[in-house]
């Protein structure tokens, strides 16, 4: 008995230390290919994204299709990056689209485009209104697509808060000239904007899936900035994207990677398409329901036309990309157990190694031998701390100084703000990894096996891989009320905010009267905004904000005339305000 159970300690820690080791070595191979690809933008400027000598006249046009809810202190930023500072040789034009035109976003965007931050012509702002059967941001993006110019050869979906490298966009064009090329995207580049552990947690799950984007085999799409043909967007296309779309379909970007497995066709992830996204993501809560929608993604998925229809790698009958999402979450359910058991085995067997070297006398000749050398599992329990954390450590700091290198040479811009707001830190990567992989369990059963999920205050049911009832959450009215000097009430229209992991996710948490929560926020320049003295001191009914994207940060703030600002408010002696808010 006693034998057994040293050979399941044995067994435990080894998997434990087998992860650690494991994820040393992908984030290696992750910090060597990003480096590669930035040596070879070195040595040839005209490779990928620099590449900017096409003809204007005979470029072919581009649409750029942004989805946007909500407003946050970078939006004004960077939708004229957007607009104005792509660095595309040909015609382009812009579509940004709305869910209503009560959105905080509509009003910007109106009064940017009145004052001359934004383009008049070639850019249009459409309201698409309450989806039915799909994920609000497909149907955004389904409204727009349709509108787009048949003029435009190129359609890129783009975050509303993705900063673009000047070359991006005639280097995804480039990317398609081949046929057999479904679809060019790029990917994300987590970074913490907070000094936490929570936020350092949220952005794990992208630097693990660097691995296969950074080597250029993932095939897959990401739906912060893909560029696909507009003839493969059309709806007349046999099982193409948009009727996918269309039937009831959840998330974009994973139908795109399931259409091109489907039909055969590539999805090309260059190496340089690689995009700064500063994660705020403070909050327990967030984090969890950030992670459970990446794995509500991973049992949603396309049906085929008929039972008989052949698919590229079909196995029994079994769709190939059926199988490899489910073995990801699984993969990750049974890392988590372990983990979880380790909450309770590791300390308990470093204290029982710790009562034997006190009964058997520190200062024995043979004491390593005795109590080491001849326990295997013992040996591998003192392997995770000197070998597996620092391990993990040294290869995850390298793969993040390695994609910071390369966004740096991209987009002067992006490293600016990765100096300026980066917070990656030694010693909370680890502990960021041990608290991802033990939550791993409960947000993995209940985003893969769970039937509904929430975002941005809709709460979407899923049945058979596609979308069965889309449902609006009740929303909480509030106003804000300010103390300054003239005692000026202030009503904030709109929705506050999409709640994701991104920057634009800001919007205001419930904290009750009392509980004050310091603005740090900068504008798009890092220099503090400074308005009268304004001080929140409560919130009672008068304006809808949606009950579960009520987070720290900032919240549209409608000026005199009615027109959104996102500017945050400072106290009259400079400092930022606190904010107290409560519900009746």
């Amino acid at each position: 008995m006693q034998g057994t159970l040293k050979a399941l300690l044995a067994l435990h820690n080894g998997f434990i230390l087998f992860v650690f080791l494991a994820f040393f070595i992908i984030w290696l191979i992750v910090a060597r290919n990003r480096s590669a690809a930035l040596h070879k933008l070195r040595m040839d400027p005209k490779t990928g994204a620099t590449e900017l000598t096409e003809d204007p006249q005979t470029a072919p046009q581009v649409a750029l299709v942004m989805p946007v809810k909500g407003t946050h202190a970078s939006s004004d930023a960077n939708w004229i990056s957007q607009t104005t500072r792509h660095g595309y040789y040909g015609k382009v034009e812009f579509l940004f689209v709305v869910q209503e035109e009560a959105d905080p976003a509509y009003a910007l965007l109106r009064q940017m485009q009145a004052d001359g931050r934004l383009p008049k012509e070639g850019l249009r702002i459409l309201v698409a209104g309450l989806t039915k059967n799909t994920s609000q941001k497909l149907h955004n993006m389904i409204y727009a697509i349709e509108r787009v110019s048949e003029a435009s050869e190129f359609v890129l979906m783009l975050d509303d808060d993705m900063l673009l490298h000047p070359g991006a966009v005639a280097g995804l064009a480039k990317e398609l000239a081949e046929p057999t090329v479904l679809a060019a995207s790029g990917f994300s580049c987590d970074v913490p904007a907070l000094p936490t552990v929570v936020c350092h947690t949220a952005c794990l799950f992208r630097l693990v899936m660097d691995l296969s984007i950074s080597l250029g085999t993932a095939d897959a799409a990401w739906g912060g900035c893909c560029m696909m043909r507009r003839a493969d967007l059309l709806e007349s296309v046999p099982g193409g994207v948009m009727s996918h779309w269309k039937n009831y379909g959840y998330s974009d970007d994973w139908i795109i990677t399931q259409v091109a497995k489907r039909t055969g066709k590539r999805i090309i992830n260059p190496p340089w398409a690689l995009f700064l996204n500063l994660v705020d993501i403070n909050t327990f809560k967030r984090l969890y329901n950030f992670m459970q929608r990446q794995l509500f993604v991973t049992d949603t998925y396309v049906q085929r036309a008929n039972q008989e229809e052949d698919l590229p790698g079909d196995c029994c009958g079994i769709d190939p990309h059926r199988v490899e999402s489910i073995v990801l979450p699984h993969v990750m359910l049974v890392i988590g157990f372990v983990f979880c058991l380790g909450i309770v085995l590791l300390p308990l067997q470093l204290g029982l190694l710790v009562h034997d070297l006190i009964d058997d006398g520190l200062d024995g000749d043979d004491l390593a031998r005795r109590l080491l050398l001849h326990r295997v599992d013992r040996m591998l329990l003192i392997a995770i701390p000197l070998l597996g954390i620092p391990g993990v450590t040294i290869g995850g700091i390298s793969a993040v100084r390695a994609q910071a290198a390369l966004i740096t040479h991209l987009s002067p811009e992006s490293g600016e703000a990765l100096r300026e707001s980066g917070s990656w830190s030694v010693w909370r990567f680890p502990l960021s990894f041990i608290l991802f992989n033990i939550m791993s369990v409960g947000w993995t059963f209940q985003g893969f096996y769970g039937e509904s999920v929430v975002w941005s205050g809709v709460k979407y049911t899923k049945r058979r891989g596609s979308v069965h009832n889309v449902e609006m959450l009740q929303k909480r009215e509030a106003t804000l009320t300010s103390s300054s000097r003239r005692s000026r009430a202030w009503s904030a229209n709109g929705t506050g905010g999409r709640s994701s992991e991104r920057r634009s996710s800001r919007a205001w948490s419930a904290s009750g009267v009392g509980n004050r929560l310091p603005s740090k926020r900068r504008d798009s320049r890092g220099e503090s905004e400074r308005e009268n003295g304004v001080h929140i001191v409560a919130i009672a009914p008068s304006t809808e904000l949606p009950a579960d994207t009520l987070e720290e940060g900032e919240y549209p703030i409608p000026s005199k005339q009615g027109a959104a600002d996102s500017k945050r408010f400072s106290g009259s002696n400079g400092r930022s305000s606190h904010v107290a808010i409560a519900y009746p």
